[in-house]
């Protein structure tokens, strides 16, 4: 197989200064669980990037650890534990939900996640669910004859950006040729930075807060999920916000399959109230065989009338029955493939920042809130 081009930057991760109180002592870095199966792979892109890495076996000279594990959280709890030298813990994920109360325990080192690294991959699939959905993708694919033309375009819509980070600001740029109405909602109201927004997209982008999630959802038209998991973000889309969507509004959901309550999609789908989804996280996940989601359809001729009619199922066989507008991928927005350049380049400069002792690390964990 021939060598893939480089694809892929990242993105919102700039280099950090942490504070001189907490700038780690270089030394040996460590890459566990050893017995991982991309242990050796990882450790032989270092090589190629890096000619003479610190990387050694975990011992008592270890002074960062690379953790490989998206789920081991009480294994790398422990090996932190038993290793209080260690002062700088890279992740190999940029969702680090899972890891908040291993942080929170050891609050006093430098973390750092691949966040900012995986953003133009995962905002390119989000791209494709929200084409996908507004050209009635999910019922094109089943149908077996004709059918009359239906369809939305993306050109001037309303779009809701929940979150500010790496997969948004990829997604901008992305959808900028189609020059919608973008609101971006983040935990502070902080205006983004003139040169993250790009030249189409200029004089038609808001920023607010979580807080005007409410407000803003009446006038949504293409809902995207994009934000960290946190105790203020779990479950913040339910019935009561999707019913506040307008009928043909279609969300994507790119970030963690908690944010959104499976339960309440489920209903909006079946009841009308909801146009399409696009979904690449789900809760639980993986989404079990059998589970509503894999064969929704619209429960009722009433329940269809609420769909506006260019995205509303049809109701004959032959072209997808009352199938909803769903789209469901196995968490596969960034594959290995994908992101592996992106993340070997995280290690890598991290390595050389602990080396170096000035703790300019990139893609700083905000240790308070997990992300």
């Amino acid at each position: 197989m021939s060598a893939a081009p480089e694809q892929h930057k990242a993105i919102s991760a700039p280099i950090q200064a942490v504070d001189a109180s907490r700038i780690p002592p270089a030394g040996p870095v460590a890459i566990l669980p050893s017995d991982h199966p991309n242990c050796k792979r990882y450790t032989s892109d270092i090589l190629s990037a890096f000619p003479d890495p610190p990387l050694a076996p975990l011992s008592k000279e270890t002074r960062g650890v690379i953790w490989l594990d998206i789920s081991a959280h009480a294994k790398l709890g422990e090996v932190l534990d038993a290793n209080p030298q260690v002062g700088w813990v890279q992740l190999v994920q940029a969702g680090i939900n899972l890891y908040k109360d291993v942080i929170h325990k050891h609050n006093d080192k430098v973390w750092t996640s691949a966040k900012g690294s995986f953003g133009q991959p995962v905002a390119e699939h989000a791209l494709m669910m929200i084409l996908g959905l507004l050209r009635k993708i999910p019922q094109r694919i089943r149908s077996t004859s004709w059918a009359p033309a239906a369809g939305l375009s993306l050109y001037n819509r309303r779009v809701t950006i929940v979150g500010a980070g790496g997969i948004t600001l990829a997604l901008l740029s992305q959808i900028a040729p189609f020059s919608p109405h973008v609101t971006v909602l983040r935990r502070r109201s902080d205006p983004l930075e003139d040169e993250v927004i790009p030249p189409g997209l200029k004089g038609r982008v808001e920023v607010d807060t979580f807080k005007r999630l409410h407000e803003v959802l009446p006038k949504t038209e293409v809902l995207v999920i994009a934000a960290a998991l946190t105790p203020g973000t779990n479950g913040m889309i339910g019935a009561r916000e999707l019913e506040l969507l307008p009928s043909h509004a279609v969300l994507v959901n790119v970030a963690r399959g908690e944010h959104v309550q499976t339960d309440a999609i489920v209903e909006a789908l079946r009841k009308g109230k909801l146009a399409g989804a696009g979904l690449d996280v789900t809760a639980p996940e993986p989404l079990p065989e059998g589970h509503p989601l894999w064969n929704l359809e619209v429960e009722s001729d009433t329940a269809l009338e609420q769909i506006d009619e260019e995205l509303r199922p049809s109701a004959q066989e032959k072209t997808g029955g009352r199938r909803a507008n769903v789209i469901i991928t196995p968490h596969t927005a960034d594959t290995p493939a994908m992101i592996r350049p992106l993340i070997v380049n995280r290690f890598v400069v991290n390595l050389k920042a602990l080396q170096e002792g000035k703790g300019k690390f990139e893609g700083v964990v905000d240790n308070e809130h997990a992300y």
